[in-house]
């Protein structure tokens, strides 16, 4: 049933990075004149199903060949991504595109706000470790120190009437940080600038409050059928397998009785992690491609 879960998450990663990594027809773009979303904008449905949006200032964006900051740097998404799933301890509500933020790339032309959003968060900087630094011993970028070291700021819009309650930083005043080079100069009960690690868990757990507040309204465990892995050879035809975890499971080891093991990935794999514990050895994990630094 582990690798039912797991294909669900790899494959909500596979889509939803590409709002992150792809180009401005793909994502969220604060670029006119006036700096202001709209409610009816086109580009507003990105946001649905989001806790919150993450602005990306031109301070915080790689250039392109020629010069313009364009790129939004992929270990944002990687470690935000990374940071989200430890919140859920590893099994993630990944129905219909819920995620805690969408990436909002401000031009030239910005910043502004989007209309309904109580929290923003802002990447006004990027960190970049020291060159002897940068990888791990076993010669991998750890996701982990990354965002316990990208500051970003924090900001409450005054957007809270539909909140169970207001917004609140004080818990977080012994996790701020100083406000450095940033957008703000002074300290404010409305801003405050943390660590990304810390603004993930404080989003996540407002969510979490708002859930419990309002179960009917945010509902967001309604199951997305479009993420459900496929069934193996002889159960294609059978549509309920492809929504339950359990049924999915038994398919599997029936078609494994019938195929034989080599022949069903899934069992194939699974044996062979269970062996490999048996004996002492270490098996390849079922692991997504954020920890890995893959695009």
């Amino acid at each position: 049933m582990e690798a039912w879960y797991f294909h669900r998450v790899n494959d909500f990663h596979a889509n939803i990075r590409l709002d992150w990594a792809g180009t401005d027809t793909e994502r969220l773009v604060l670029q006119d004149e006036i700096g202001n979303l709209g409610p009816w904008g086109s580009q507003v449905g990105h946001l649905f199903n989001k806790s919150t949006a993450f602005y990306i200032l031109q301070s915080a964006q790689y250039p392109t060949n020629t010069g313009r900051l364009f790129f939004i740097p992929g270990k944002i998404f990687s470690a935000t991504f990374q940071e989200w799933i430890r919140c859920y301890d590893t099994n993630p509500i990944v129905d219909w595109r819920h995620f805690i933020a969408n990436p909002v790339r401000v031009t030239p032309t910005g910043p502004s706000t989007v209309h309904g959003i109580a929290l923003v968060v802002i990447f006004d900087s990027r960190w970049v470790p020291p060159k002897d630094q940068s990888f791990e011993p076993d010669g991998l970028v750890s996701l982990h120190k990354f965002a316990q070291n990208q500051t970003v700021l924090m900001a409450r819009t005054g957007v809270e009437a539909s909140l169970s309650a207001p917004i609140t930083f004080a818990d977080l005043e012994v996790q701020s940080l100083p406000e450095g080079k940033g957008l703000v100069d002074e300290p404010d009960n409305d801003v405050i600038r943390v660590s990304l690690a810390t603004a993930v868990r404080f989003i996540f757990d407002l969510e979490q409050r708002e859930n419990l507040a309002r179960p009917k309204i945010h509902d967001r465990t309604q199951h997305n059928p479009y993420l459900d892995p496929r069934p193996p050879e002889g159960f294609a035809d059978k549509r309920q397998i492809y929504h339950d975890p359990e049924t999915w499971a038994h398919a599997n080891l029936e078609a494994a009785q019938k195929h034989g093991l080599e022949n069903v990935q899934e069992v194939w794999e699974t044996v062979h992690r269970v062996h490999a514990s048996l004996i002492g050895e270490e098996a390849r994990k079922l692991e997504h491609l954020p920890y890995e630094q893959r695009w």
